[in-house]
């Protein structure tokens, strides 16, 4: 039951993901926009969040870590609405399995885990065929949302490990509902700077036009964010984070299913070489989950 629930976070994330994907390249050409208005939908969510995970207040030792927390789920953004610019969705998901050689070592020094060597070779196995994806044979170089992802996944594989770390001492609920309210309001904060507000001004009829996706987003982003932090504080960190691994093939699971309902709403080449080419690095990242997820 427990793998099930980790599952659950990259199964609700690959469908947030592709509307990532449709939001930052059909609708909102400024990330720091994106960023604004799913921060202040973040804010409205908060009382929802606050009935389902029933959080306490924080101690002085803890704040800081939470706050890092939230700048970390702030910044992040900005790379990743990039990287979704230049490749397709579900090689994005996949470069996020780059950050996963750097859990098992932060986990290693800072919350004492340690994995049997099957589950660290799974680890590379993920990572090698995740970069593999990203390999442009015809001009023999990869593309840029390698380098994006590859910033996303160390900053997100750090996240992780202080998560790990803070939820020995509080519920996950408590983190999960100030880290939200944090890094609503640091992406609600970028309405301060004045060029940022002539741009979101300029936005705004794209906002309201585009409100039920924006809606439905979000809804899927903290749902699966609850979902993982919840993980966590179940299980090894690095078990979590392999798991997670998998987002890739949802995402392309959705593709599939709903590319020819919705054209627009995916930035996914289905074409038979590409399809090929994922399904066997995607094989290959389940071959890596499985290795990770053995006792």
């Amino acid at each position: 039951m427990n793998i099930f629930i980790a599952f659950l976070n990259p199964i609700i994330h690959g469908f947030s993901n592709t509307l990532d994907s449709h939001l930052s390249n059909n609708i909102f050409s400024r990330v720091r926009v994106f960023v604004f208005f799913g921060g202040l939908l973040n804010l409205f969510s908060l009382p929802i969040i606050f009935s389902i995970t029933k959080p306490n207040f924080l101690s002085i030792d803890v704040l800081p870590f939470i706050l890092l927390i939230a700048l970390i789920e702030t910044t992040y953004l900005f790379p990743y609405y990039k990287a979704v610019k230049v490749a397709d969705t579900s090689i994005v998901n996949a470069l996020f399995s780059l950050g996963k050689v750097f859990v098992p070592i932060l986990a290693f020094f800072i919350v004492k885990e340690r994995l049997a060597t099957v589950q660290y070779l799974g680890f590379i196995v993920i990572i090698i065929s995740s970069v593999l994806l990203t390999f442009e044979p015809k001009n023999f170089k990869f593309n840029k949302s390698l380098l994006l992802m590859g910033i996303v996944s160390i900053i997100l594989a750090i996240e992780g490990i202080i998560y790990k770390y803070i939820l020995e001492s509080i519920s996950w609920g408590t983190g999960f509902f100030w880290v939200t309210l944090f890094s609503s309001l640091i992406s609600v904060s970028i309405f301060a700077h004045k060029p940022s507000q002539v741009i979101i001004k300029e936005n705004f009829k794209s906002f309201k036009k585009s409100f039920k996706i924006l809606i439905a987003q979000e809804i899927l982003t903290w749902s699966g964010n609850m979902v993982e932090v919840y993980a966590i504080s179940i299980l090894p960190i690095t078990m979590v984070k392999g798991i997670t691994s998998s987002q890739p093939i949802f995402v392309l699971i959705y593709a599939v299913l709903f590319a020819k309902l919705f054209p627009h709403a995916f930035k996914e080449k289905t074409d038979m070489g590409n399809m090929i080419k994922k399904i066997i690095l995607f094989l290959i990242m389940i071959g890596g989950t499985l290795l990770v997820i053995q006792k």
